[in-house]
């Protein structure tokens, strides 16, 4: 679900918050990995840029870094990712 509210970026726009389950974040640019097709994350981040967003924020909480998501998402400087994961073995 995504919510719109108005303000709250300095400028007057909308600030939008959407969570989404399942996370889909391993699927790259250019294939799907870890059982995912489609990056959702990335898609509705670059998405929201297309449709006049000014900046991206994605936290990703799962147990496994989405590498999907920080491969898709590398070269946009208006996007900011953070994924908030398990520690690998040792």
């Amino acid at each position: 679900n995504a919510k719109g509210k108005k303000g709250g970026d300095g400028e007057g726009g909308t600030v939008t918050f959407a969570l989404s389950r399942p996370p889909s974040h391993h699927a790259c640019r250019s294939r799907g990995s870890g059982g995912c097709l489609l990056n959702g994350p990335a898609i509705a981040a670059f998405r929201a840029l297309e449709l006049g967003a000014s900046n991206v924020a994605i936290l990703d909480v799962d147990a496994h870094h989405g590498n999907g998501v920080a491969n898709c998402v590398q070269d946009e400087t208006r996007i900011r990712y953070c994924s908030l994961h398990e520690e690998g073995p040792e």
